[in-house]
């Protein structure tokens, strides 16, 4: 049968089309595998970026959030230990001005006594130690006030209208959990930075409650971090809580905003920067709540406008009440561009071979049929 259709053609084409065809099929086989060890080559890599940056992201939380215990448990010890005492809070102030000087990622340490009075050392931004207080004898206010080289109150830095700190959020939380917690994730007052504090309740031996022992942590640090993070080429990270409240950014966007003078948080979904923002919601259309998501380890997929996304979301838990979660997103394109390159050169070679061996086979079969005729 096969023979009776190519008597219809010359001898030249007979003798050209199975070898061209057998060339063709080789060179279609070879860009075809090149196109799909490219696709796995890159989702490979992103995988592996992607699982590298969420572990370091992992690891460094850890650390941080490890060390505000930390602190609690040694003014915990000095009370326990007689060396302080709830009920008078002078000593303590030059106690936690030292005390803040010794943790570079610690905003302020603190102690609140059930009376309603409050210390903190703090530790500023720009380097400044501040002695905070709170007075409910003398003076109901937020006094901040700046110190010398010895700890010492010299002069009054602000005034924050603050009457009592045992109806603070952070107070109310930490007696209500009766043991070492965490609190919601609060605005300074001082600096233009989220703050979540490592609480302590204090018990006498009769376990009657005496106050509460803060140490806060500021989030801008691990924001630093996040930033300082190389995730493709412009890949981007971002932690939020389980309501997806956002924390922390590897942008230069404020996880806070000014709403009638008062600063306030907002969801990732209502984010300025557009990866975050739409990443958020594509999180929140898989599931109605973000921690019912935040289980998933392996790297998704979705497209913002129309251009793919690798995206990758680990839990953060610290078994003292943190739910959060850690969200890497990178664009498909940071890790396509060079794979891309390489594969079109492949099938470029295979096009090249396929024409080199086109015209090999014309001029054999020229020779051939020529050879015939004479």
């Amino acid at each position: 049968m096969i023979f009776k259709v190519l008597d219809k053609f010359p001898l030249r084409t007979v003798l050209i089309l199975p070898f061209v065809l057998q060339i063709a099929g080789g060179v279609g086989l070879v860009g075809y595998l090149s196109f799909k060890n490219g696709q796995k080559a890159v989702n490979n890599l992103a995988s592996q970026l992607m699982s590298e940056v969420s572990l370091r992201v992992e690891q460094n939380l850890q650390v941080y959030l490890k060390t505000p215990h930390q602190i609690n448990q040694s003014k915990l010890d000095a009370v326990k230990l007689g060396m302080l005492k709830m009920e008078d809070l002078y000593p303590w102030e030059k106690y936690l001005w030292r005390q803040v000087q010794l943790y570079p990622y610690i905003n302020f340490t603190s102690v609140t006594n059930v009376r309603g009075d409050y210390r903190s050392g703090e530790q500023m931004s720009n380097g400044l130690l501040m002695i905070n207080a709170i007075e409910q004898s003398i003076r109901k206010n937020f006094y901040a006030y700046n110190t010398d080289k010895d700890g010492n109150r010299t002069s009054v830095a602000t005034v924050v209208k603050f009457s009592d700190p045992r109806q603070h959020s952070t107070y109310k939380e930490a007696v209500k959990s009766g043991k070492p917690t965490w609190s919601s994730v609060y605005v300074s007052f001082l600096e233009p930075t989220l703050i979540v504090s490592a609480l302590q309740p204090v018990y006498d031996d009769r376990a009657r409650l005496e106050g509460v022992l803060g140490a806060a942590l500021r989030l801008d640090l691990i924001g630093r971090f996040l930033n300082s993070l190389r995730i493709g080429k412009s890949g981007q990270a971002f932690i939020i809580d389980r309501q997806g409240t956002l924390l922390a950014t590897s942008t230069s966007e404020q996880p806070f905003r000014t709403v009638n003078n008062e600063k306030q948080l907002f969801k990732a979904t209502e984010s300025s920067n557009l990866f975050t923002r739409y990443t958020a919601k594509y999180l929140q259309s898989q599931a109605d709540r973000f921690h019912q998501i935040s289980s998933q380890q392996e790297v998704l997929e979705f497209d913002i406008n129309g251009k793919e996304q690798f995206l990758k979301v680990l839990p953060f838990q610290d078994g003292k009440g943190l739910e959060w979660s850690i969200v890497v997103v990178v664009p498909k394109a940071d890790f396509t561009e060079q794979i891309d390159a390489n594969t079109r050169t492949a099938i470029i070679l295979c096009l090249a071979a396929l024409a080199v061996a086109l015209i090999i086979g014309i001029m054999t079969s020229k020779w051939v049929t020529d050879r015939s005729c004479a």
